[in-house]
């Protein structure tokens, strides 16, 4: 149900596991968050994966291939560019969203979705109130 608010709510960001973004969980979060906090939520979609392939194992490979590349480092900066560049692009994304006070942000994540959430956290973007890593894959 959307908000009978419509101005000044906070904007929450909700990052997938390698399940991906179609992940039923994800979609009761969502509703779970806007009903009990009255806010604008935003599921990511970091891997590509409009359709929920990412649930079928005969697409494991395809998933991978989208993982690797997303996560990989650049050797000269030390950046992780594309995850970077995603993460701008849902930040973005959900401030252009009716409502949304764009200095009230958080951001929630579960295993790969927790590494966005890390991401997040050394990029220290303005807005951000609260970045929640649940089971979060770190790797140095």
């Amino acid at each position: 149900c959307p908000s009978k608010n419509t101005a000044n709510l906070p904007g929450i960001l909700l990052f997938h596991t390698g399940a991906g973004p179609q992940d039923i969980f994800l979609r009761w979060k969502a509703d779970s968050l806007v009903r009990s906090l009255d806010c604008v939520v935003f599921i990511v979609d970091m891997i590509e994966d409009a359709q929920g392939w990412a649930w079928d194992p005969k697409h494991r490979e395809t998933y991978l291939c989208n993982r690797v590349a997303l996560l990989s480092v650049d050797e000269k900066t030390g950046i992780r560019m594309r995850l970077r560049q995603r993460l701008n692009a849902a930040m973005n994304a959900l401030k252009e969203q009716a409502g949304v006070d764009p200095s009230r942000l958080a951001g929630l994540g579960w295993c790969l979705g927790g590494h966005s959430i890390l991401e997040l956290g050394l990029m220290q973007p303005k807005g951000m109130k609260a970045l929640i890593s649940f089971h979060g894959v770190f790797d140095a």
